[in-house]
This record gives C-alpha cells, structure tokens and sequence, in this order.
C-alpha cells in the first residue's frame, strides 16, 4: 500500500504541476516537495522512508532532442541504426521524496540531460521489471545486449514494446517475478527537420 501511495501522491503532483513548472529540473524538485509533504504529514500509508523513482522526459515540437531529468530511475534506451544505448544521467540524483532535499548536480550542472533523436530513433523508457528481470542462472536481462533491439529491422514504437516484452518473457521462462512497463517513442522522418 505504501509503494501505491507514494505512487498516487507523485502522478496528483506531475499533473497539477507539469504545465506549470518552467523546466524537467524544477518539475522534479516540486514532486520531491509534494512526496516529503505528504510524507511529513502523515496519517497516509506514506511513511517517510518512502520514495520513488521517475525519469522525466521532454520532447519539443520538432522532436529533434529529448530532455531528461532521472531521478534514481534505470535510464532509457536510444535505440538508432542497430545500435542500444543506455542513457544514464551524467549528474545523478536522489529518488523523488527521500526529504533530503534536492541536490545540486555538481560543477553548476542543471541535471537535466539533452540527447539527440536522429530521424528513425526510437527512445525506450522502462521500469525495473525489466533490468532486473533474471534468466534461470540469475543474471539480469539487459537491453544493450538483445539481439531483439539490436537487430537490423526497423520497428515502430508498438512493435518495439511487444518485443521487449517478448524478449524479457524468452529470458526469464515466463517467470518474471516483479511487474514492468514499457514505453517507446519513435522520431519519424528521414532527414532533418520536424519528423
């Protein structure tokens, strides 16, 4: 219940504060307050060791770049010309809600990553279903390494969900232990420009 709370607490912030917020950085910090309030407050199932962890993504009109703020999250995937590659934060941050504060990325840094989309990428948000997900041996499935994702064949976004999902099924016998979500994003076009 504790986990469904901090859950419910975050997606009420992101949606009253999300239009309102000028930059990701600034959203993030206004969720952090709203999950240590509540947690502050008591009187919920949200206790105060509790936190939870968010990727936040912008892209603009011309869907030429993405913008992330993690915080505490697995990073995204850039899946473009067969290649996979994990977009991990360059300044790392704290989890939503831990009541430390937010702090500050070093050297003056925003803690906001901008990443390029080149026409025909595909960018993969999932949760930790999915990378700790375990084959019988107990390793951990890893994207970067799915002949799946790294294939030759261009996928759109639907068909790259239902291929992670089968991939993770395939590796661990069906047996995967904690829930997952999975979202992919698809930049359109052939050349630059709006795609």
């Amino acid at each position: 219940m504790q986990a469904v709370a901090s859950v419910s607490v975050a997606i009420g912030a992101f949606r009253q504060e999300a239009e309102n917020a000028p930059t990701l950085a600034e959203l993030a910090r206004r969720l952090d307050a709203a999950l240590s309030r509540e947690a502050e407050r008591g009187g919920s199932d949200l206790a105060q060791e509790d936190f939870t962890t968010a990727v936040l993504a912008e892209v603009p009109g011309n869907g030429d770049l993405v913008r992330l703020v993690n915080r505490g999250h697995p990073g995204p995937y850039l899946i473009h010309d067969g290649t996979v590659v994990r977009l991990d934060a360059t300044a790392p941050q704290l989890p939503l809600g831990m009541g430390l504060g937010t702090v500050a990325p070093p050297d003056g840094a925003t803690g906001t990553d901008v990443v390029p989309l080149p026409p025909g990428a595909l960018l993969l948000l999932i949760t930790d279903g999915v990378t700790e997900a375990r084959d019988r041996t107990g390793t951990f499935y890893d994207p970067c390494a799915s002949p799946v994702l790294t294939g030759a064949r261009p996928m759109d976004a639907d068909d790259l969900v239902r291929a992670v999902i089968a991939d993770v099924a395939r590796w661990t016998g069906n047996g995967q232990q904690d829930d997952m979500a999975v979202l992919a994003v698809v930049r359109r076009g052939s050349g630059p420009g709006p795609g």
